[in-house]
This record gives C-alpha cells, structure tokens and sequence, in this order.
C-alpha cells in the first residue's frame, strides 16, 4: 500500500469516528429533547406552584446539564412524587444509563415500572439487588413478587437471607410463612407467624394468617382468637425503606407537607410539624390545613395561636367539624365549659356521625360529674365505630369506678376491657391502670394492686409522672381491699 493510500485510509476513518461521534451525540440529544419535550406537555392547571416552580426548574438544570445523573434522577424523583409516574419512567431510565453503578436509580426505574404495571418491573428489581444486596425492602419485594409469579423457590432464598441476619424484619417470616403453607408445611408456618409477631405484635396479616393455620389443625378456639384479635389491629404495617424515603423527602406540595407534619406528630417533633404545616398553608390555605396547624400549636399550649388558625379555618369553612372540636377542648380547659358543650352539640348538628364530637362530648360530660349522660354519648359513638377502642375504654372506666351505684356494672367493665386488650397493651400504663381499677370493682384486690404496680412502673420508665402519682394512690386502695372511684 502506498503512502498516499495509507493518508486516505487515516482520513477516512477519522471522518467515520467523527461521524460517528456527533450521531451519537446527536442521538442523546434528541433522545433528551424528547424526554424534555415529553415533560413539558404534562398539564400543570392547578398543580401547586411550588411543585411547578421546582420541576420546572429541574428541567432547567437537566438543560444545562444532559450528562448528569443526578440531575435527571432529581427530576425523576420529583415527577414520581408528584404524580407524573408516565412522565418519570424514562427519566429514571436516562439516569440509569448514565450511572448504571448508582442504586437509588436502577431502584427507583424498577419502582415506577412496578407502578405502572410493566413486566420488565421484576428484572429492574432483580438488577438492583446485584447492586445493593443486603437491603431488606428490595428483597421483600421481590420475595412477594416471586410468590406472586408462583416461583416459591426463588422467593424463598429473598426471605430467608433477611431472617438470618442482624435485622429485624418481621415481613420476611411472614413470606417464609407463607411458602410453608402453600407446601402444607403448617408446623413451619406457625412458626415463623410466631416469630413475626414476636417483632411486630400488631402485625394484622400475620394474626389472619395464623388464625388460617390454626383453622387447618383445627384449633378452632385458637382460630377465633387470632381473628377477633385482628380486627383491633391496624390494615397494614408498613417496612421502612430509607432510600424510597429519600423520594419522599423531594415532594414539595402541601399533600406532602401534611405527611411529614403527621409523622413528625406522632414523634412528638411539634417544631418540625410546625414547619412543615406553614408550608402546608403558604401552599394551599384551606381549613384542613390551618386546622392542622392549629393542633400544632394547642399540643404546644400555644393557646391563643391555636385559637387563631381554627378561627381562619372556619372562616373558610364554617362546618368544619375539626376545627370546632378542637376549638371546642381549648375552651374547656379554659374553663369555658358552656361554650365547649355548645361548640360539640353545634358539631353533631352539622355531622350527626361525628365520632370525636361523641367522644369530647362524653369526656365533658365525665369530667362534668354528669356520668350519665356521659355513658349515653360514648354508647352513641360506639355504636358509630364499633371499632374505635376509645369509647369501650371510656365506659368501662365509668362502669368500673362511677360513685353512682346505678352506674356500675363491674362485669360488663371487665368484659369491655378485655375485648379491647392486645399485645400492645401490655406495655401501656394507661389500660393496665384501667385493668386495675376494673379488677378492683370485681373484688379481685390482689390482682387488681399487682396490675397497678406495673402500670405504676411502666409510667415512670415513660416518663408519665402525673400518670404515675394518680396510678400510686389508686394502688394504695387496692391494697386496702377498696375500689376507686371517681370523685
């Protein structure tokens, strides 16, 4: 080959691979800008500001920035949590393709897929356990999709790798459990059901699945009740997922302002409740929200502040039944008791259904020394959630201790009382004080001043010092062969 040849031959292939270049840059390039494209036709009339402002402006960045996965992994995150799933499966696809290395997309993508319904969804979850192997919430999913596709032999290696480390997954005996009985193994399957509720009490799946178990053996007493248990309990019992959480954490609409407000609740963080519900109402002022804040605030004895957003929210919705409820207590433990009554009776006015209208209005009553028309209101909101423990609770402490005679009845106490135990309740101080008191009305002194004595603990270790000094000198009576009554 001669020298002019070989020079040809060296430009032609540098012209091949810079073609070659700028049509696959030119790909991607139409490739995002359809992506992009795809994004911006999505419908935004009366999306929330705040949620357009931020997807718009992580369209922004992706812009800029084509090559980051982070960047299109936010935006995926944010269109998920906000209801475009459509719109943010290719989105986490793109990001994938630029860090196939980065778990939270191949997760995420496999999520989203899942969503919508699409098959690839269980090799997408199976790609992302080669790279996070040891994470519990991934390989429950994919133990329960396994089942779900019959294939017990996979799923069963998922489960049993999470039982037999250090964490504490209740989820995972519930799925070994359920590989048992499909193979009529219901020896093994008790046990793990066991095991799970040893983790998780109020697990509702797994007292129903027991309940079968013993069904199949047999034990029917046992059979009835696990199920009578499980009607107390709670729907589901969700698995903590941090990685899913970080998805969580990006959504800025006041729906999601409101969830991490009631999470911070029931940790007891009322700053960062506070927080989150101001954003809640900047973003979309109703009654629901200013109520909510309002709680806030009457949890933090910040009375005249509560008072002030109940008042906005009725503004906005003068039937608001929470709103007047809450509005209602602040008055009387203000000592405005009149006008609390008549707040709760306006409430059942507007909503004859109004279960926590029943319940404040008994409470009032009780504290009134209007016992009886208080036991009348519980009865009436009891009789609206027969599942609500509230109501059987409140009665049974006015049946057991009520200085009216007429009032009590002791054995009908004792049995509200253990119609609403479960094992939750074993660590309660409040219904172990309960227990007492009822036992106590039954002349069972002894038990009744043993039952005391560990509520009277359990409230010291929770740090429930008043609880603790009303539980002590109920003790003290009990140990004197004497009832409690209210006074």
């Amino acid at each position: 080959m001669n020298k002019k040849n070989i020079i040809y031959g060296t430009i032609f292939l540098a012209v091949i691979i810079l073609l070659s270049f700028i049509g696959f840059k030119f790909y991607h390039h139409f490739q995002n800008a359809k992506i992009i494209a795809r994004i911006e036709e999505i419908n935004l009339d009366g999306i929330e500001k705040q949620v357009v402002e931020k997807i718009n402006h992580l369209m922004e960045e992706v812009k800029k920035h084509p090559g980051s996965a982070e960047n299109w992994g936010r935006l995926g995150m944010n269109l998920y949590i906000h209801n475009f799933k459509q719109e943010a499966e290719p989105v986490f696809k793109k990001s994938v393709s630029l860090n196939k290395q980065d778990f939270r997309w191949s997760y995420f993508y496999a999520i989203t897929l899942d969503d919508l319904g699409a098959g690839e969804a269980l090799g997408w979850f199976e790609r992302s356990q080669q790279l996070k192997s040891d994470y519990p919430p991934l390989g429950i999913k994919l133990g329960n999709r396994y089942l779900m596709n019959g294939e017990p032999d996979k799923a069963k290696p998922q489960f049993a790798k999470i039982t037999e480390s250090e964490r504490k997954v209740p989820h995972a005996h519930l799925g070994l459990a359920k590989i048992a009985i499909q193979a009529e193994d219901l020896g093994e399957a008790r046990l793990q059901l066991q095991k799970a509720l040893q983790l998780a009490p109020e697990y509702r799946e797994a007292h129903a699945l027991l309940a079968d178990v013993y069904r199949r053996t047999g034990e029917i007493t046992k059979a009835e009740e696990e199920f009578n248990l499980m009607e107390k309990l709670p729907v589901r019992l969700d698995l903590a997922d941090p990685v899913y959480n970080e998805m969580e954490a990006e959504g800025v609409s006041s729906f999601w302002c409101q969830v991490r407000a009631n999470n911070y609740l029931n940790a007891g963080l009322l700053d960062e409740a506070e927080l989150e519900l101001k954003k809640a109402v900047e973003a979309k002022p109703n009654a629901v929200s200013y109520t909510s804040l309002g709680y806030v605030y009457q949890r933090k004895q910040q009375y005249d502040q509560a008072i002030e957003q109940y008042e906005i929210a009725l503004k906005l919705d003068s039937n608001y039944v929470n709103a007047l409820n809450n509005l209602a207590v602040i008055h009387f433990e203000a000592g405005r008791k009149d006008e609390a009554i008549q707040l709760v009776e306006q409430t059942l006015k507007i909503d004859p259904e109004s279960i926590d209208s029943y319940l404040n209005l008994g409470t009032f009553l009780k504290l009134l020394g209007r016992r009886a028309e208080a036991i009348e209101a519980f009865k009436q909101g009891w009789k609206l959630a027969p599942d609500d423990i509230r109501f059987p609770y409140q009665l049974s402490w006015l049946l057991a201790s009520s200085p009216e005679a007429k009032l009590r009845d002791g054995k009908e106490a004792l049995r509200l009382v253990e119609m609403i135990s479960s094992p939750s309740q074993i660590n309660n101080p409040s219904y172990l004080d309960l227990l007492a008191a009822v036992l106590a009305e039954t002349k069972q002194y002894q038990q009744a001043y043993d039952t005391a004595g560990r509520a009277y603990v359990l409230a010291l270790l929770q740090k429930k010092q008043d609880l603790a000094v009303e539980i002590e000198a109920r003790q003290k009576l009990y140990k004197a062969n004497k009832p409690y009554r209210i006074k």
